[in-house]
C-alpha cells in the first residue's frame, strides 16, 4: 500500500487500530476526530479520585477470547489486571440492607430463558429470521414483567448494564437471547482491566501516529470521485477539503447519520443508521 492515501474518520479503537495497520503496511494515513480526545467510548475519569485511582466511563471489560485487543495491548507495553474473579454480581440497596445476586442468579435467568434460547437456536440463530423479529420487538424490561419475574431476577437484568450498555427498558431480548445461545451466562470467561485504566490503549496508539491525527476535525461531507474521495473536514478554522485514495469510516451510526455521502447510500443502509440507538457510555 506504499503510496496510497486513507483518511480515517473517527480515533475511537477501530480508528486507531486501523491507523496503525495501514502505516505499517506503508498507507499515507490522515486520521480526523471530531472531539478533542481519542478513544471513543473509551474513557478512563482520574478525577476526584486520589492514590492514582481511576474510574471507567465507558468501555470497561476486556475478557480472554477478545485476542486480538489482548494482542495489541501487548504490543504496545501494557499489562491487563484480572478483575471480576466470582463472574458478573448485581448489588441492590433495599433498605438498610443489600442484595447480591451473582452467578446463581445468571444461571435462574438462563433456565427462565431456556424457550427463548431454543426457539432462537432452532432458527439457526438468524437475525433475519422470524423468530429473531419476535425477539426483537420485545424488551428485557417487558419480558420480565411477562414471565412475573421475582425480585432477585429483576436485579441480575439490572446489573446486564455493565455488560450490554443497556438497561432492562432498553435492551431488546434479542441480545439477551442471542449471548446466551451462542456463550452462555455473561462472565464465564476471565476479564481485564488495564492497569492504570483503560484509555493508556488508544493514548498509546495515539501518539505513535503522532501528527497524522487531527483532533477537533469533524468529516461533513464524502464525495465519491473515479480515483477515489473528496471529503470535507471541519476544523476550528473553518471547512477545507482533501483528496484521499479511500476512506475508513470508524464512526459510531449517531455520527455517520450526519455525514453527506455523494452518491447517497442505499436507503435500506441510511435508514437503518438514522434508527440505530446505542446504550448509555
Amino acid at each position: 500500500m506504499r503510496g496510497t492515501s486513507v483518511l480515517i474518520a473517527g480515533a475511537g479503537l477501530a480508528g486507531l487500530a486501523a491507523a496503525r495497520a495501514l502505516t505499517r503496511n506503508g498507507a499515507q494515513v490522515t486520521i480526523v476526530e471530531a472531539r478533542n480526545r481519542v478513544g471513543g467510548r473509551v474513557q478512563t475519569s482520574r478525577e476526584p479520585f486520589r492514590q492514582q485511582q481511576h474510574a471507567e466511563l465507558g468501555a470497561d471489560l476486556i475478557d480472554q477470547s477478545q485476542t486480538e485487543i489482548c494482542r495489541l495491548i501487548t504490543e504496545v507495553g501494557l499489562h491487563t489486571a484480572s478483575i471480576l474473579r466470582g463472574g458478573f454480581t448485581a448489588v441492590t440497596e433495599a433498605g438498610r440492607r443489600r442484595r447480591i445476586a451473582g452467578q446463581r442468579g445468571w444461571v435462574d435467568l438462563a433456565r427462565r430463558l431456556q424457550p427463548e434460547v431454543r426457539a432462537f437456536r432452532l432458527s439457526e440463530q438468524r437475525w433475519d429470521g422470524g423468530v429473531a423479529d419476535a425477539l426483537a420487538h420485545e424488551t428485557v424490561a417487558h419480558w420480565l414483567d411477562r414471565i412475573r419475574a421475582p425480585r432477585p431476577l429483576r436485579d441480575v437484568a439490572t446489573g446486564m448494564r455493565g455488560f450490554f450498555l443497556a438497561d432492562p427498558d432498553e435492551l431488546s431480548l434479542l441480545a439477551l437471547a442471542d449471548q446466551f445461545a451462542e456463550d452462555g451466562v455473561p462472565g464465564g470467561e476471565r476479564m481485564f482491566r488495564i492497569v492504570g485504566g483503560n484509555d493508556r490503549l488508544p493514548a498509546a496508539l495515539a501518539k505513535a501516529l503522532g501528527s497524522k491525527l487531527q483532533l477537533q476535525s469533524a468529516l461533513r461531507r464524502v464525495a465519491h470521485t473515479p480515483d477515489g474521495i473528496t471529503a470535507a473536514i471541519e476544523t476550528r478554522n473553518g471547512l477545507r477539503e482533501g483528496r484521499f485514495d479511500y476512506l475508513v469510516c470508524a464512526l459510531p451510526a449517531t455520527t455517520l447519520r450526519d455525514i453527506i455521502f455523494e452518491p447517497a447510500m442505499p436507503d435500506d443502509q441510511r435508514e437503518a443508521i438514522t434508527a440505530l440507538k446505542y446504550g448509555h457510555a
